[in-house]
């Protein structure tokens, strides 16, 4: 009996083991057929892939897709399209569906006006591919519609492309379809009356240029609108929108021409009221202050509107304040607070009021102020920054027991802000870290799984070890579609996506639970690690180390500039882990060798090469470390704004501590970012070199 008992186990092992083999085996010839595909090698891909097709293998939606693409590529269609329709039927809760659907329906559509691609129209939806595709899949059904011979039908799909979707790939083909449909029609003599754009469509176009930093297009179809002749509103609309587009594109002096333009054609609009406020900003930016004050002060006299007011009793209040004209300053704050701003810009207001005293040397009023303003702050905009300055006033009045009290306060309620970060002592070693930091995730719980999110953990780690990242992102995605989004499972699946180089999306998981949390000073904890994650540190740790930067700090600025992806293309065409413009990113690269690049003629699709983008975001920030003596203020504010920028400010405001420096920052944007960037490198720190163990010891002080 138990002879049989034995022979039935040791069977059973045998046979798992040898199913666990056959898999490796499969797992290593699809990483091969897979790597023919990548490598546009698709004959053998197609002969590589084939076996696998027939027999079973966990990852075959994968198999499918590879072996669609290579065949779509190798000129056979048909059999492609026979294959991913299979990939849809046998696997239902793949990943890949959707994509499986856009390479079948471009590859369908070859021929517009084919029986075939009408027949993947109708079968593939808007919702049945990445929102992303659907305007390709728009153009598409435009291009079907021409080719059928119903050609207003398709100008109309194709101007609304143009017109809607500025900024797509789609946007350009779509206008020189509506050329050519247009050109053929007169041509023929044929009466066409193919519709011209509304004014409606024009300024809707021209708002998404803007919204998508496309600035110069948005100006050139601007200057368009306004010649074709609307009625008078319409017109001023556009002028309005004109200069405003000129000024965002930093063309001040033609921007102020159109907004006096605007004023002296119609100087009853609303819009005049409007644009001598923005000539008045402009005139700011450009530090002629006399000439905005002038403006302001005589617009104000006119009562514009609570909205124009306000932003008018800022300004005057900070050339005020720049000025040391602090009484002056105060008041013109106090009646912008009295025009009842939104929640945020009285937050800003409360802050600035105190700021005035600090900066008048009233030290004690400044920590009464803010110490009264920290209890009546809005919840939503509760950053510490009341009682840090608090602190740091009552400090400088001499009241240093007062002082460390709100010190203590500030450290317990807000650890993980900026404030709170500074409010702590040794905030961040001096000693450079490690090379081989490892992200601990050993006590993470694991929550119940159903069989179909088991199956994509599987493939997960399948994909994982055979160095696929991207393919294993898709199966956690799987996974993040069905469970439920509670702290643990936030935690588990962020280190997941960490582990699939997607660190993006751990972030984004980890700050919507943030707020569920009820300590935020356990940094020991696996969700620090996970909010604050580590990305291609060996390559971060040994550049920087060359030039001796804290990897930390490179850490910091990648976090806050791409939340680590590597793809990562911002509307101003930034690219990267670090963001790189292109012409900084070609000037660097001349400059410096690189590993198995040194010969190559840079490319700007290179700054999406994590190696790439990396060694050069370094050496671009050991110019500002040179530039500014290591100054971490100075390089994360150069870094987003430029250095002329920071060259500027620094001689305005002179050598003053860096914290006050930060605050006195002008621009909105730069003065949030260098907080972030100094709060990142602190809590790397913190989580990373620090005792695992290690509770900011601090209790809630009554003051």
């Amino acid at each position: 009996m138990k002879r049989g008992i034995f022979l039935a186990v040791t069977t059973l092992l045998l046979a798992n083991f040898s199913a666990f083999a056959d898999e490796n085996l499969t797992a290593k010839k699809f990483l091969n057929a897979h790597t023919f595909v990548k490598e546009k090698e698709f004959d053998k891909a197609i002969t590589a892939l084939d076996p696998l097709l027939k027999s079973p293998f966990i990852l075959g939606d994968y198999v499918m897709y590879d072996i669609g693409f290579a065949y779509i590529k190798a000129g056979n269609t048909n059999k492609a399209l026979t294959i991913l329709d299979r990939l849809a039927k046998e696997y239902p809760n793949s990943p890949l569906k959707q994509q499986a659907n856009e390479v079948g329906l471009t590859s369908a559509c070859e021929k517009a006006g084919s029986q075939i691609c009408g027949k993947y129209l109708r079968k593939i939806k808007a919702k049945n591919v990445t929102k992303k595709f659907r305007v390709d899949r728009d153009f598409i059904e435009a291009e079907r519609s021409e080719a059928r011979g119903k050609k207003m039908q398709a100008f109309k799909l194709y101007q609304k492309i143009y017109y809607d979707f500025p900024a797509t790939k789609s946007a350009e083909k779509a206008r020189l379809a509506t050329k050519r449909l247009r050109e053929t029609a007169n041509a023929s003599g044929k009466k066409t009356e193919y519709p011209y754009a509304t004014y409606y469509q024009r300024m809707k176009r021209a708002n998404r240029l803007m919204k998508a930093f496309r600035y110069d297009d948005a100006v050139s179809d601007l200057k368009a609108a306004i010649k074709i002749g609307y009625a008078t509103k319409r017109k001023i609309k556009i002028l309005s929108r004109l200069g405003d587009a000129l000024n965002r594109s930093r063309k001040r002096d033609e921007a102020k021409k159109v907004f006096n333009q605007l004023i002296k054609n119609y100087p009853k609009s609303p819009e005049a009221i409007d644009a001598e406020y923005r000539i008045a900003r402009i005139d700011w930016n450009l530090n002629k202050k006399d000439e905005c004050v002038k403006r302001l002060t005589a617009l104000l006299a006119r009562k514009p509107g609570a909205s124009i007011e306000r932003q008018a009793h800022i300004i005057l209040g900070r050339i005020a304040a720049n000025e040391k004209r602090y009484n002056d300053a105060e008041k013109s704050y106090a009646k912008a607070l009295a025009l009842k701003p939104d929640s945020q810009m009285t937050h800003e207001l409360k802050w600035r009021m105190g700021w005035l005293k600090y900066q008048h040397g009233d030290f004690k009023k400044a920590g009464e102020y803010f110490l009264k303003m920290a209890s009546k702050a809005s919840l939503k905009w509760r950053d510490g920054g009341f009682l840090y300055w608090a602190a740091k006033s009552f400090k400088k009045a001499g009241e240093l027991k007062k002082a460390d009290k709100i010190s203590k306060r500030l450290v317990y309620e807000f650890p993980h802000t900026y404030y709170g970060t500074r409010a702590i002592k040794n905030r961040h070693t001096a000693s450079m870290p490690a090379i081989d930091i490892e992200q601990d995730f050993a006590s993470v719980i694991v929550p119940t799984l159903d069989k179909i999110s088991k199956n994509h953990l599987n493939r997960m780690e399948l994909f994982v070890n055979m160095g696929l990242p991207r393919e294993a992102s898709y199966e956690v995605d799987a996974i993040a579609g069905r469970i439920k989004k509670n702290e643990k499972n936030s935690l588990w699946l962020g280190t997941l996506y960490i582990k699939t180089k997607t660190a993006e999306k751990s972030i984004r998981l980890q700050v919507n639970m943030l707020g569920f949390r009820k300590l935020k000073n356990d940094f020991g904890q696996p969700f620090w690690r996970a909010f604050y994650p580590i990305s291609h540190w060996k390559t971060a740790a040994r550049e920087a180390k060359k030039l001796a930067i804290d990897p930390f700090f490179i850490m910091s600025i990648m976090r806050q500039e791409s939340a680590f992806k590597e793809d990562a293309l911002s509307p101003a065409n930034a690219m990267g882990l670090m963001q790189l413009m292109p012409h900084v990113g070609r000037r660097t690269y001349e400059k410096i060798d690189i590993d198995n690049h040194a010969k190559k003629p840079f490319e700007r699709e290179m700054l999406f090469d994590p190696a790439i983008n990396i060694s050069l975001g370094i050496a671009h920030m050991a110019e500002l470390v040179s530039r500014y003596n290591g100054n971490i203020v100075f390089m994360a504010a150069a870094y987003n704004a430029g250095y002329k920028a920071v060259n500027i400010w620094r001689k305005r405001y002179g050598a003053i501590p860096d914290d006050e420096f930060a605050e006195m920052i002008p621009y909105r944007e730069t003065r949030k970012y260098v907080k972030k960037v100094q709060r990142n490198l602190a809590l790397y720190h913190r989580i990373y070199t620090g005792d695992p163990k290690q509770m900011v010891e601090a209790k809630k002080e009554k003051i």
